[in-house]
């Protein structure tokens, strides 16, 4: 496997994120989010993991209930790595700007305190299947983990 960094402005696409939990919801270190990217025509998919993944979902809940537009977007800056196995090539997100208004940033971050702190449990989560995970993406959040603790 080997990583190489990334750099992407662009927009989330708000019809794109599909998120998936292996426990009860509100438990960050099984959460898988994986959405779209576009910058320029190009549309990039992408995985985050924990946190990140949670956050991801909750910025564009809020902006998808702000709008009440899934076509439209919510502008970013977003860091990554790519995740290269023998097979295929991930994008696995590490860290993202929003570039939003406070309106939407006050919700989503109470939205995001209240999924962490376990409070409440998103009936809005669309769920992948858990073979559609990749080997890759999921061996690169688990070695995070262990470099972070």
């Amino acid at each position: 496997m080997s990583n190489a960094t990334i750099h992407i402005d662009g927009a989330l696409v708000l019809n794109s994120l599909r998120l998936q939990t292996h426990d009860a919801p509100g438990c960050m270190d099984s959460s898988y989010l994986s959405f779209l990217v576009q910058s320029g025509i190009q549309k990039h998919p992408l995985w985050a993991y924990g946190r990140l993944a949670v956050v991801t979902y909750c910025y564009a809940h809020v902006a998808r209930m702000s709008t009440g537009d899934l076509s439209s977007s919510l502008q970013l800056s977003l860091e990554g790595e790519v995740i290269s196995g023998a097979d295929s090539t991930h994008l696995l997100a590490r860290s993202i700007h929003w570039h939003t208004s406070s309106a939407v940033r006050n919700v989503a971050e109470k939205l995001i305190m209240q999924i962490t702190m376990q409070e409440s449990s998103p009936e809005w989560v669309t769920r992948l299947e858990t073979n559609s995970l990749p080997g890759e993406i999921k061996q690169a959040a688990a070695n995070r983990r262990r470099t972070e603790r």
